[in-house]
C-alpha cells in the first residue's frame, strides 16, 4: 500500500498542488495529508541535506499545518528520524522510525524518502 501511495504521489508532483492523504489513525479521528508540490531537497542550518514537505494534520475538526523532514543520508538506512516543525519552521518534535514500519511517522518518513528521491532522480 505504501508503495502505491508513493507512486501516486510521484505522478501528482507534476500536476497542480493538492493534498493527498497518506495516513490515518486507527480510530479514524486523525488524518495526515501531504502537499504534493511541497516536496523539496533542502539543508538544515548546519548544512545537512534533507528531504522536506509540508503536511496537514486534521484531528477531529482541528487542522494543523506542519513541515516534515528526514536526513537524505538516513533514507538508505532502516532506522531514521522524522523531524516535525510548525509551518514557520520552528521545531516541534522528532520520532524514531523504522523503514516500512506500521506507525504514522514511519509512513510519513518513507513517503518523504521515496517520493522526493524519485522526483529528484536520487538513489535511495
Amino acid at each position: 500500500m505504501k508503495r502505491f501511495i508513493a507512486l501516486a504521489l510521484c505522478a501528482a508532483l507534476s500536476a497542480q498542488a493538492e493534498l493527498v492523504e497518506i495516513a490515518a489513525s486507527a480510530d479514524g479521528q486523525a488524518t495526515y495529508d501531504i502537499e504534493t508540490t511541497s516536496f523539496s531537497v533542502s539543508e538544515t542550518l548546519n548544512g545537512t541535506p534533507i528531504y522536506r514537505a509540508y503536511g496537514q494534520v486534521t484531528i477531529r475538526s482541528k487542522v494543523d499545518i506542519q513541515q516534515w523532514y528526514v536526513y537524505v543520508g538516513a533514507c538508505a538506512m532502516n532506522y531514521r528520524k522524522l523531524y516535525t516543525n510548525d509551518s514557520s519552521g520552528n521545531p516541534l518534535f522528532s520520532n524514531d522510525v523504522i523503514r516500512g514500519g506500521k506507525s504514522i511517522a514511519s509512513t510519513i518518513a518513507d513517503t518523504l524518502c521515496t517520493v522526493t528521491a524519485s522526483s529528484k532522480g536520487t538513489a535511495l
